[in-house]
């Protein structure tokens, strides 16, 4: 069973407890979670999360079980065989919240304003871009560290505002412009044209 990390943190884990468990029935309403701690791998554990659910009464099950994971590096989500795959083109957005939408569908995952450090897109530097760092809170149940992003202002296609391509052309009025005139005898290179 494959995790679908653009689901919501809960079900996540739920699906993870499930996956190896040989899918014994589990729901988000039979258990809660305490906050994830960082735990220390070791040689029988080697995990870096431990986390503490605690069945709901009446739903099944009772007493509280610890569960030890790894949670998931933001980097670990970026197809590093794809170019650009950190660069972000944005039209009004201004802080990482809104640009949680675009980062959401480009690396399938879910994540929610409560779960990274948002901060501002900060100016643009000399050549357009700017950078801005990615980090998952400690509360997290699903993803961990950061990851920088590097932002651009949205390009609009010329061909999107540029709409007339067969242009009239120039129209060169020998008549009209006092500057260069060509001399009836010439062919305005300013030798005879029959020479």
């Amino acid at each position: 069973m494959a995790i679908d990390y653009t689901r919501n943190e809960l079900d996540i884990v739920i699906d993870l407890i499930r996956q190896d468990n040989e899918n014994k029935r589990l729901t988000v309403g039979q258990v809660t979670f305490g906050p994830p701690n960082v735990f220390t791998p070791t040689e029988v554990i080697a995990r870096d999360t431990v986390i503490l659910a605690t069945s709901v009464p009446g739903k099944g099950y009772k007493g509280p079980q610890t569960f030890y994971y790894n949670r998931v590096p933001l980097i670990d989500f970026v197809d590093q065989t794809i170019p650009d795959q950190l660069t972000f083109e944005i039209a009004t957005e201004t802080t990482l919240a809104d640009l949680l939408p675009q980062i959401n569908t480009r690396y399938s995952i879910n994540l929610t304003i409560d779960k990274i450090v948002n901060k501002d897109i900060p100016p643009y530097d000399n050549t357009g871009f700017a950078e801005v760092v990615l980090t998952a809170v400690g509360t997290s149940l699903v993803y961990e560290d950061s990851i920088t992003l590097e932002i651009t202002q949205l390009k609009i296609p010329l061909s999107s505002v540029i709409l007339y391509t067969a242009l009239t052309g120039f129209a060169y009025d020998s008549g009209d412009n006092p500057f260069y005139t060509i001399a009836p005898e010439t062919n305005g290179l300013g030798f005879d044209a029959e020479a």
